[in-house]
């Protein structure tokens, strides 16, 4: 393996360890899903927005991962 192609194996590895943290945090979201939770919903820091802003993240990640996965 040349060295462009070790670099480029590093990056996924470093993006699957942050797929695998998205996944951690949006586990942790669920376990906080509560009828009172949904109900604040509306507020600033409800349960949607935490949603909106993994679903943001994955998806800058996938992004990423595919750019370097067409790469390899």
């Amino acid at each position: 393996m040349t060295g462009r192609h070790t670099d480029k194996r590093s990056l996924v590895d470093l993006l699957s360890f942050l797929f695998d943290r998205l996944d951690d945090d949006e586990a942790a979201a669920r376990a906080q899903l509560t009828p009172a939770a949904l109900r604040q919903d509306a507020t600033p820091g409800g349960p949607a927005r935490a949603f909106r802003e993994l679903a943001a993240k994955r998806s800058m990640v996938a992004m990423w991962f595919d750019g370097v996965q067409a790469d390899l």
